[in-house]
């Protein structure tokens, strides 16, 4: 009898044990969506519901932070290409349930690259400034 209790117990936590690793690893592949990009080797995570907004009014582009299920690192503009580097700024340091602000009045017309850097990868967004 007390084989079995030990068997028993034994089955209980090994099953427990790979339901849960197999359900945060269908969480995760729900969530995210990983491109390996050939050209220099980084995952980018595409993920459309992460929280920007465009205040055209005012020029600015918003950022919630709150919103973004990863530690932001680095925040870069780029132009029409990958190496062309508007801006950049390191923002590890800023709470987790920031709201971040982004002034284009004294960028040129014309069409650039948000990125979102983190450990994971990198977030990107398209952006006009008309």
């Amino acid at each position: 009898m007390r084989k079995f209790l030990s068997l028993a117990l034994a089955f209980f936590a090994i099953a427990t044990g790979s339901l849960s690793a197999q359900d945060i690893s269908n969480v995760d592949n729900l969530k995210l969506d990983f491109i390996n990009e050939l050209s220099d080797n980084s995952n980018t995570i595409l993920e459309d519901e992460w929280s920007f907004f465009q205040d055209k009014e005012n020029e600015i582009y918003l950022i919630d932070f709150e919103t973004i299920p990863y530690n932001i690192s680095e925040i870069v503009i780029t132009g029409k290409t990958k190496n062309d580097v508007i801006w950049e700024e390191s923002v590890f340091d800023l709470p987790v349930n920031a709201i971040y602000e982004i002034d284009y009045s004294k960028y040129p017309k014309g069409e650039y690259k948000i990125e979102l850097r983190t450990l994971n990868g990198v977030l990107k967004k398209s952006i006009k400034i008309d």
